[in-house]
């Protein structure tokens, strides 16, 4: 007797399929990588999360069709192309080119990105205090919710009483105090950098070097809540005087803080 006919199963395949996973993996990368950034992960954790997405791609193509597209003959003639590894390279470069270009741009025409820098660099330097300068810097840096109305008073009469001992004749001008330690309210003796500047009265922009010097302080506190010295010792040959005039970086700093204070000072005066 005839044996009866089965029917055997044929197995569609779709020729486009490895076009699909390729664009899948492809895409996968940065459309997760931009993804992530948008929702505000770290650069490198969302190139990380990315690689792993591509990586998954591949994986579950393995798994689904028991093979991957890179392997396949519509693609291996790409990767065993001798000049592939230059085109990979040519591209990358003029991609990273372009990138470096806009980053410079952005550096020079947008002040936003010179705050980030500097934020940047003081997180780096006041997480881990390297320079001799980083303990009084940092403190300018710190995120203080709420004014110390005592360390306000304190500050505010060290500075004026720099202003009457290092600028006298000056009719307009201000300073600025750094203190080598945390201040200390319990105490009466100070010792702390101090930086006057005097101003002109049509313009906040002067040529004249700053008055500087290292200060020991004995201070009383009046009976309005603000302090007035009692001894006055100054010090312009010590080598913590010598390091700190020698930063270029922190006298420009000053500087500027400086003339935002005159240019805030120095309004016009409203007229009726």
């Amino acid at each position: 007797m005839p044996k009866p006919r089965t029917k055997k199963a044929k197995l569609i395949t779709w020729k486009h399929a490895d076009s699909v996973w390729a664009a899948l993996s492809v895409i996968s990368f940065p459309a997760v990588a931009l993804s992530l950034a948008s929702l505000g992960w770290q650069p490198y954790a969302a190139f990380l999360m990315a690689c792993v997405a591509t990586l998954a791609v591949l994986f579950i193509e393995a798994i689904v069709r028991g093979k991957s597209w890179i392997f396949q003959d519509g693609y291996r003639h790409i990767f065993e192309h001798q000049e592939t590894p230059f085109r990979i390279l040519v591209v990358t470069g003029g991609v990273l080119l372009i990138l470096e270009s806009l980053l410079v741009f952005e550096f020079l025409q947008n002040p936003a990105v010179d705050g980030m820098i500097l934020n940047v660099l003081a997180r780096k330097q006041c997480t881990t205090p390297q320079a001799p300068f980083a303990h009084i810097v940092c403190p300018m840096f710190e995120n203080k919710p709420t004014i110390n109305r005592q360390e306000f008073a304190l500050t505010y009469s060290l500075e004026e009483a720099a202003k009457k001992h290092l600028i006298p004749s000056a009719m307009a001008g201000s300073c600025i105090v750094l203190p080598t330690d945390k201040l200390d309210l319990t105490q009466s003796n100070f010792t702390f950098f101090a930086y006057c500047q005097t101003w002109q009265a049509d313009t906040c922009q002067t040529t004249k070097t700053g008055e500087s010097a290292m200060v020991n302080a004995q201070m009383n506190r009046d009976a309005q809540g603000f302090y007035a010295p009692t001894a006055w010792q100054e010090d312009k040959q010590s080598t913590q005087y010598q390091s700190l005039t020698a930063n270029k970086s922190l006298l420009e700093y000053i500087d500027q803080q400086l003339n935002r204070r005159c240019i805030s000072d120095l309004k016009q005066p409203v007229r009726f």
